[in-house]
């Protein structure tokens, strides 16, 4: 069993800090009762749940048959439901409700002025106020389908169907009202004797050698009890809290570790970025001595090695349209120039004869190139010749 701590709310009247209240502690078997200022109380509740006990006078108790699953939507009904049975405007009241055995909702309605008034003075007495419940509840769980409990003013009356609290100098008038539904006897319960002039019923006093509120608390169910904080005014449990305040401490050491994770991944990105920088522009050094201004060594580099690889090609076709000329040549041929230019090689020379010339050109025909003889005249016993070739050696 969960460790209880109740406290009692005067019933009438505010409170504040400094109000002596009785309080009722159940924590196993022990049981640990007092009345202290409402500042010291925090000494006592430890690690118990903390239960506030509302006078039932200032709280109006009905039950509903709606039957709407969405709480949005029965909150509205309920406020239209209860407009006409309440004499404050509806806006300026909370409602709290809780399905019961028979599948209709029990409900609690209190000011909201009132009932946040008791809130932030039990926050600021650190009490941690987990659920606000009525006497009349805790009334609901005694075994006598009867009864009433008389405290000085103030009774509480059970019957078949309700828990009813009233000022005692009015339960005359109530007893008379419910007299054809109430047995011939009723037992009372209080730490006085009750007396009412001219009874239509039997009174059966039972002195208590406690107090009325201690008594009550020991009715206590942990079967659901309707809670009026609910809604805006809905607190945690403290074992919640606890959960939930690790749970965000947990929450936050993760994200703590995570950026620094990523932080750490980044700096090694950027190192290596570095390093890779540093290999690329000493690569560019390396293969490209002659440079002098680097700037982007990979666009650079691009650069560089296109221009390399279209010399190459370049040099390439040179050599093969020389290597094709220097197979066919004659000796008696002379070479006076020569001009390469887009794979394409112009040779100016001299030879003997047109024979002679003819013949070269066949000869280059013959290696898969093709030759054109672009000019030719004979000068001193010589015939001066322009010869193109294009393509490659087969």
């Amino acid at each position: 069993m969960d460790a209880l701590f109740f406290i009692e709310l005067p019933k009438y009247g505010s409170i504040n800090t400094t109000s002596k209240l009785n309080w009722y502690q159940q924590d196993q078997q022990e049981v640990t009762t007092g009345c202290n200022e409402l500042n010291t109380l925090i000494e006592h509740i430890g690690h118990c749940h903390c239960i506030a006990v509302l006078s039932g006078n200032n709280v109006y108790q009905t039950q509903s048959t709606l039957a709407i699953r969405n709480r949005k939507l029965l909150a509205q009904a309920l406020q239209y439901d209860l407009e006409e049975q309440l004499a404050e405007d509806v806006e300026n009241l909370h409602i709290a409700w809780q399905k019961n055995a028979e599948n209709s909702l029990d409900i609690a309605v209190i000011n909201k002025t009132l009932l946040q008034d008791y809130l932030d003075v039990f926050a600021e007495a650190n009490i941690p106020v987990t659920k606000l419940i009525t006497d009349t509840q805790l009334q609901a769980n005694c075994p006598q389908e009867f009864l009433l409990i008389h405290e000085a003013d103030y009774t509480l009356l059970k019957t078949r169907q309700h828990c009813i609290a009233i000022e005692s100098w009015n339960l005359p008038v109530l007893i008379e009202s419910l007299v054809d539904t109430l047995p011939t006897s009723i037992p009372v319960y209080s730490n006085s004797i009750l007396t009412i002039a001219n009874c239509p019923i039997q009174l059966k006093q039972q002195v208590l050698s406690e107090p009325v509120f201690n008594y009550l608390c020991q009715q206590y169910s942990h079967a659901p009890t309707l809670n009026l904080l609910q809604g805006e005014f809905q607190r945690n449990p403290p074992q919640v809290w606890r959960f939930m305040q690790w749970l965000g401490a947990g929450v936050l050491v993760l994200l703590l570790a995570l950026t620094i994770q990523q932080f750490y991944q980044r700096q090694q990105l950027q190192n290596q970025e570095l390093q890779l920088e540093h290999a690329i522009t000493d690569m560019y050094k390396t293969s490209f001595p002659e440079a002098r201004r680097i700037i982007d060594p990979v666009a650079q580099m691009r650069t560089g090695l296109r221009t390399a690889q279209a010399q190459q090609n370049d040099s390439s076709g040179l050599l093969s349209l020389l290597a094709a000329f220097a197979r066919s040549q004659a000796n008696k041929i002379e070479i006076n120039s020569l001009q390469y230019q887009q794979n394409q090689l112009s040779i100016d020379l001299s030879t003997d004869s047109l024979a002679q010339l003819e013949a070269l050109t066949n000869a280059l025909t013959q290696q898969g190139l093709t030759a054109e003889i672009s000019a030719a005249n004979k000068v001193n016993n010589r015939v001066q010749a322009q010869l193109i070739l294009t393509g490659t050696s087969l």
